[in-house]
């Protein structure tokens, strides 16, 4: 989406007489949604652009820089972000690397965003919808935005496991954690998740709350 295309969307136009050129980009840069989407396509564009407003649009996997992240002894891995590096702006993709008996993140689905991987090197094991199948180099793995089709890779072999991560990038989206009988709520820009904007909640639905409750009822 391009910034020209804003005005269309939140109904700002010039008109003989009635709005001045000023007084439009005045309404217009006060709007919330355009503030945002400019923020989000200047974050894109000039991020490693070196200023000059346009990103390469290409890296090779030898250039990669991962981080290693998880909890406990199950969940660990390196992930490298790829698509924020090049200028990506409705898709998000990384790499991720698996030692032997790791597993990056907890089995979820999602009801928004859908995801693809993309198996590189090794193989596991992928727990899809209440069952597993095993996945070698070179297998793609579909899954879609369903609640009813939670998923997680697995590395149950003795060398490393390497995959593609790839997923559509909607500010909003409600995750489910069957092992944990929890859920997630996520609003905001992925790309900058310390920003004071975004919300993300995660609960149980055993100790979720009535509407009303807390509410004044006289």
């Amino acid at each position: 989406m391009l910034i020209d295309d804003i005005d269309k969307i939140i109904g700002v136009k010039n008109v003989p007489g009635l709005f001045s050129m000023q007084q439009v980009s005045k309404k217009r840069n006060q709007t919330p949604f355009f503030t945002w989407v400019r923020m989000r396509q200047n974050t894109l564009i000039n991020r490693n652009s070196g200023g000059t407003g346009m990103s390469k649009p290409i890296i090779n996997i030898d250039e990669l820089e991962y981080k290693t992240f998880g909890k406990g002894n199950k969940f660990q891995a390196d992930r490298a972000q790829v698509s924020a590096n090049i200028g990506a702006k409705t898709l998000g993709y990384s790499v991720v690397r698996l030692q032997p008996g790791k597993r990056a993140w907890p089995y979820h689905s999602h009801h928004v965003n859908e995801e693809m991987f993309y198996v590189l090197s090794g193989t596991g094991t992928l727990r899809h919808a209440g069952e597993e199948f095993p996945i070698r180099a070179g297998d793609f793995i579909c899954s879609p935005a369903d609640p009813q089709q939670p998923h997680q890779i697995i590395n149950s072999s003795d060398d490393e496991l390497t995959y593609m991560a790839l997923s559509t990038e909607f500010m909003t989206d409600v995750m489910l954690y069957p092992d944990s009988n929890k859920y997630g709520v996520w609003h905001g820009d992925d790309s900058d998740r310390q920003s004071p904007d975004n919300f993300r909640l995660f609960a149980r639905r055993d100790t979720a709350v009535d509407y009303w409750d807390g509410e004044a009822e006289d």
